[in-house]
């Protein structure tokens, strides 16, 4: 099972109205989620349910594979590793408690692979397919690079000049293999955030995986929309957690640092769309009034987090590489 998030004539119309290098959510205050792009009438409602399979929980390692050439953007990865290292305990990371998802991430290292590698230790040259990103990851198992763990995410930050074949005119995707739960992002390509500090963006989109990845894991395993092994979704809308306020970026303290995140979704059913964006519950129980408690079978909420937008109506399709993406922003 696949799925898309594609973009097209949505796209190009939102960018022109927000013009080159302008983020369409900035500030502290929540911000109304959007529906225009992922491909629903402009008055959709949202509503995450719990579906009743697994989330992530407990504590999370994320592992950094960076594929490619990297060097015109130095500071990607210590921004990336910045962020990884300093969301637990954060109001920020907090908001995944919602889900009853993993508030504690620890930063796991990176991987560099560049073409100077051989085959066997990953590089694929810089027309990579679906599969060659699993084998990537696999490549770096068997080897010993990195450590084989459930508890673990594995995101693939592919540089510029490297294609994904299936997937580039998307921002990432999150997949699994068994109990093994990887994710990949599309490394500083234009839409895919304001494109003034490329770092930021790569922040940003780093949250969205992340957040999507521990609220519903094992969507890769799903034979149907709704229902186990599915998570946390939106089954009308078909969106995960982190889909409907992409573009919603914020810039939060983490530890000593500042860094960009998306702003998370929180179910609201009184306000427009039902809910908002957020980086913090204050901003939600503050200027957009107190979210009533929702019940399911394994934990009580207050809300949904989410973060992330843009991407036309969401497709499932039977595949090898089942996968959650996101459209280019």
């Amino acid at each position: 099972m696949k799925t898309l998030f594609r973009w097209g004539a949505a796209l190009a119309f939102t960018m022109a109205l927000l013009g080159p290098g302008t983020a369409a959510a900035q500030g502290t205050s929540a911000t109304s989620p959007d529906c225009l792009l992922v491909g629903a009438a402009a008055n959709c409602t949202y509503n995450m349910q719990y579906q009743g399979g697994p989330v992530m929980t407990g504590n999370t390692t994320v592992y950094t594979i960076w594929y490619g050439d990297w060097s015109g953007t130095p500071n990607a990865q210590s921004a990336v590793a910045g962020l990884l290292g300093n969301l637990t305990g954060s109001p920020y990371m907090n908001l995944a408690s919602l889900y009853g998802a993993s508030t504690t991430i620890s930063y796991g290292g990176a991987v560099n692979i560049t073409s100077a590698n051989s085959a066997a230790q990953g590089w694929l040259g810089t027309n990579v397919s679906d599969s060659g990103l699993a084998s990537i990851l696999n490549d770096q198992l068997a080897n010993g690079t990195l450590p084989r763990s459930t508890a673990a995410i594995y995101a693939i930050f592919t540089a510029p000049g490297v294609t994904e074949q299936e997937s580039n005119l998307a921002c990432s995707f999150h997949a699994n293999a068994g109990n093994l739960v990887y994710g990949w992002i599309n490394g500083i390509q234009q839409g895919c955030g304001n494109g003034v500090r490329p770092a930021d963006d790569l922040t940003a989109n780093t949250t969205h995986l992340l957040f999507n990845a521990l609220t519903d894991p094992q969507l890769g395993n799903a034979t149907a929309t709704s229902g186990p092994p599915l998570g946390w979704l939106d089954t009308n809308l078909q969106a995960e957690v982190a889909d409907p306020c992409a573009f919603h970026q914020d810039a939060v303290t983490l530890g000593s640092g500042t860094y960009t995140v998306q702003q998370i979704f929180v179910n609201v059913p009184s306000l427009s769309h039902g809910g908002a964006c957020v980086t913090s519950w204050s901003q939600a129980t503050g200027p957009v009034g107190a979210v009533p408690e929702l019940s399911t079978p394994k934990m009580s909420v207050l809300g949904l987090v989410t973060f992330g937008l843009i991407h036309a109506r969401r497709r499932r399709s039977r595949d090898a590489a089942p996968r959650a993406r996101f459209s280019r922003r």
